[in-house]
């Protein structure tokens, strides 16, 4: 089997340290850290009470009205950062195109 190379050529980061790449460069370069007391829902259930939470996100932004009602907030979080990536990277998508010559690698620590 022939090898194949790939590479990273963008970026679509939703961080608590900054949206987008200029903003989560900014944050990194600031030693900004993102993390604080759990405000988006009661954490008293919980031993952890701290997190990086995303507070600057508008869906709305990325996505019609009609879109929302059937993604949830972390499958809006990944499809709008590819979208950022292709962005990043100088990139349209279109149906033309051959699938096979992009790709998503998506992570999260607790999300969806």
């Amino acid at each position: 089997m022939k090898r194949r190379r790939s590479v990273i050529t963008a970026i679509g980061p939703i961080t608590c340290i900054g949206m987008g790449v200029e903003n989560f460069w900014k944050g990194i370069l600031a030693e900004k850290s993102g993390i604080s007391r759990i405000s988006s829902f009661d954490t008293s259930m919980f031993n952890a009470h701290c997190g990086g939470e995303i507070f600057s996100w508008s869906a709305e932004e990325f996505f019609p009205p009609h879109r929302l009602k059937r993604l949830d907030r972390y499958a809006q979080f990944s499809v709008a950062s590819a979208k950022m990536a292709l962005d990043d990277a100088g990139l349209t998508y279109s149906r033309g195109q051959p699938q096979h010559r992009f790709g998503v690698s998506f992570g999260t620590a607790l999300g969806g």
